[in-house]
């Protein structure tokens, strides 16, 4: 079953990977009908370093939460998502890829991911 809220460990749900410590590391979850905002407990995951997204019709702001240090690839691309891209983003230092096309992102492009 790819069912959530279940008993097995974290590492064994559908589009989720962990470390040896079972942390979650890596979500992927595109193309998966997703809807609604983003929760801001997302930043809580302190450990991801890949955040995958895109193709879904999430809507709302990106929170600002989302600012892990280990952070190295989000994909928001092809969502409903509004607003300014908070500049909290710019605590995930090790940020290598950000995809956030074709969404209604307004506002400036905050500096330090200009060179990305």
């Amino acid at each position: 079953s790819n069912a959530w809220n279940s008993d097995r460990p974290l590492g064994q749900w559908y589009g989720v990977s962990t470390d040896k410590d079972g942390r979650v590391t890596r979500l992927d979850l595109n193309e998966n009908l997703l809807q609604g905002p983003l929760p801001d407990i997302i930043g809580q995951l302190v450990r991801l370093q890949e955040l995958i997204l895109d193709h879904n019709q999430l809507s709302g702001n990106i929170p600002d939460t989302l600012k892990s240090e280990k952070l190295r690839i989000i994909n928001l691309s092809h969502n409903k998502l509004e607003g300014a891209i908070p500049h909290s983003i710019c605590k995930a230092i090790h940020i290598r890829k950000l995809y956030l096309g074709d969404n209604q992102l307004s506002g400036e492009v905050p500096e330090c991911l200009v060179s990305l």
